[in-house]
């Protein structure tokens, strides 16, 4: 298991809007998909309890 840890930056604009960026997350693992939550481990965990062990996807869910 990796310990990933995300540097923030907050900025307070004129109208008093409180901006919130990720600066760096250098350790971060690289997505599969861009935009999604699921790292390249998750989706082959997934596809080896689908067509590996033959789990269904909703007993999966059910964890």
């Amino acid at each position: 298991m990796k310990s990933v840890t995300d540097n923030y930056s907050e900025e307070i604009n004129e109208d008093g809007e409180i901006k919130v960026k990720i600066v760096s997350a250098p350790n971060a693992e690289k997505r599969l998909i861009k935009g999604s939550l699921a790292s390249a481990s998750v989706v082959a965990g997934l596809a080896f309890n689908k067509f590996v062990s033959g789990t269904p996807l909703y007993r999966q869910e059910q964890g």
